[in-house]
């Protein structure tokens, strides 16, 4: 199957009959009142934003729907620092007769692998609570988890995002024991890791047409979680509530101060809470920066990165290479 290197592209590039996965689509409305569809695609090689003019009625809008597979003809433009594509013609393709591998975003590491990755942590718990919870959990989860998106589109949100964000902030976090160990509960913070975005398994459908669930919308991953962690402690046994606090405490203000409004409940207060929230954020920025370096010509600023308080970068470097 031939695929648009989204890496690679060069505006006034022209591409005919190739199969895009519908990502997201919205439906907006132009100046002159008529609609037009807005989209973002996805293969392998990443996503890429487009739009088709129109005109647009009830087939355009179900032949746009997220999850679908099109064939689209169009070129790429430029549009506000980045490339975009504009679609001329597409053509609905059965999903079943394709091989939606070449289609679909992965991270870089297969799913067994990070799942091994993150039970080896698990083995080296001291606290026989955090580890009876954390491994119920991966228990529990082992088959999703080794595909799930950590998000529809702001970080990780391809298939196997959450393990991989997950298996990241592990990694990272071996250097921040080794520098300051002796301050630190190392058990709590790997089984904060582990756990943090955990709810997102409830919070968001699978890697193909992610979108957001019901309780995910009325409750969130952060307040999701933590009733799981209640729920598990009970079920287990659990004899030192504190312990279990802990843990929630780590999952309910991983976001952050609450003043920041991204939606933790409560500030960290517990150095390894703290510990988590930068680590969490920092890679969850370095996700958003690939996705954009991705997109951008070497030696011009990127357009402005969401998960970067919407800053522009420099690429100064040919990372594809």
């Amino acid at each position: 199957m031939t695929i648009l290197d989204f890496k690679s592209l060069t505006p006034n590039t022209n591409f005919n009959a190739l199969l895009f996965l519908i990502k997201e689509t919205k439906i907006l409305m132009k100046k002159d009142n008529n609609l037009y569809i807005s989209t973002t695609l996805e293969n392998k090689t990443g996503t890429i934003q487009a739009v088709y003019w129109g005109p647009v009625d009830d087939d355009v809008k179900a032949a746009f729907k997220t999850g679908n597979i099109l064939s689209l003809s169009g070129s790429v433009k430029t549009y506000r620092d980045r490339n975009q594509i504009t679609i001329n013609r597409y053509e609905e393709i059965d999903t079943k007769s394709v091989d939606t591998s070449e289609l679909i975003k992965e991270a870089p590491y297969k799913g067994d692998l990070m799942y091994r990755i993150v039970e080896t942590h698990t083995v080296e718990f001291e606290n026989l609570d955090y580890k009876a919870i954390v491994t119920a959990f991966l228990e529990k989860y082992k088959e999703l988890i080794r595909t799930h998106p950590a998000a529809k589109r702001i970080h990780h949100g391809y298939k196997g995002g959450l393990l991989y964000h997950t298996c990241s902030i592990l990694t990272t976090a071996k250097s921040v024991e080794a520098l300051h160990g002796d301050y630190l509960d190392k058990d709590l913070l790997r089984a904060g890791i582990i756990l943090h975005d955990l709810g997102k398994l409830t919070e968001y459908t699978s890697y193909i047409g992610t979108e957001i669930t019901l309780e995910g919308r009325l409750k969130g991953h952060i307040s999701i979680m933590s009733e799981e962690i209640g729920k598990m402690a009970e079920k287990l046994d659990i004899k030192d509530p504190t312990n279990v606090l802990k843990l929630q405490h780590m999952i309910l203000s991983h976001h952050g101060p609450v003043e920041n409004g991204w939606g933790s409940t409560v500030s960290p207060q517990l150095i390894e809470a703290h510990i988590l929230h930068k680590l969490d954020s920092l890679d969850a920025e370095m996700d958003a920066y690939k996705n954009a370096m991705d997109q951008t010509e070497l030696n011009t600023f990127s357009a402005p990165i969401f998960g970067i308080n919407n800053s522009k970068f420099y690429k100064h470097t040919d990372y594809n290479q």
